[in-house]
């Protein structure tokens, strides 16, 4: 039988109705726990925790609606500290290994507009969909093999080849880089190597695009040797002047792309 989400009244305040639904939540799927500051649920597997995140939607009024959005992160605390520790290895400080950004639709708590995820649906989704990213960071062998390379930003990938590298797995980081590279974004290929060849930044550097900050690491991480080309297999080579090709390479790092319309 369907689990029976809290009818919650359009007077209560818009975070004493988060409130509501994370702790009928964690009444409902099993092994989580609320982080109430956070307005989080937490699933923990030794030093590694996986949070479901709920953000109070800024269109959300008192007597009018209440929405989340949902996004889900997975952290490590050893290595946060990990990263503090080896700053000529890595930029980032936190325990941040995973995120997925925003999930939409976002959840309607109380309200009468249509298109929004019910509240009802949240377990399922949460112990189906959302907690079992969690199983993947039993080893970076595993995260290695099984983590999605083309709906992840680069940021995210290359976080997760750095947790690799703190667990003691290069092969692993290697394999993720393989995949990322070769199988699901082959265009980032020259954008990687261009920023390999520049090197470093200076800390305190504005930084305009991830890769100007994390490819530098691949070799200070020891996942490439100096000078040594990417793995996998390179596509062809696109030329400048093919400014519609180029536009489709780079349109293919946020997925599929339809093309509309004539020349």
């Amino acid at each position: 039988m369907p689990a029976i989400p809290p009818t919650i009244s359009p007077s209560t305040a818009p975070r004493d109705a988060l409130n509501q639904a994370l702790a009928w939540l964690t009444e409902v799927v099993d092994d989580v726990a609320v982080i109430k500051s956070k307005q989080v649920l937490r699933r923990t597997r030794g030093p590694v925790h996986l949070e479901v995140n709920f953000r109070s939607s800024y269109y959300t009024r008192r007597e009018i609606g209440a929405w989340a959005d949902l996004s889900v992160q997975v952290r490590d605390t050893g290595f946060g500290r990990w990263r503090s520790k080896h700053p000529a290895l890595v930029w980032r400080t936190s325990g941040l290994v995973h995120s997925t950004g925003s999930l939409p639709p976002d959840v309607v708590l109380y309200g009468d507009e249509a298109g929004y995820r019910q509240l009802a649906d949240l377990p399922e989704l949460i112990r189906s969909g959302l907690l079992p990213m969690l199983d993947m960071f039993d080893s970076p062998a595993r995260l290695a093999r099984e983590y999605d390379t083309r709906r992840s930003i680069a940021a995210v990938v290359f976080s997760c080849m750095e947790w690799a590298v703190y667990k003691g797995d290069i092969e692993a980081a290697r394999t993720l880089l393989t995949r990322y590279v070769d199988g699901a974004h082959p265009a980032m290929r020259a954008r990687i190597d261009q920023a390999r060849a520049a090197g470093r930044p200076p800390r305190g550097t504005a930084i305009r695009h991830d890769f100007d900050r994390d490819a530098p690491t691949l070799e200070t991480l020891g996942i490439l040797a100096p000078g040594e080309p990417l793995p996998g297999s390179p596509g062809p080579d696109i030329p400048v002047r093919d400014s519609k090709s180029r536009l489709r390479a780079i349109l293919s790092e946020f997925g599929r792309v339809a093309e509309v319309g004539a020349d």
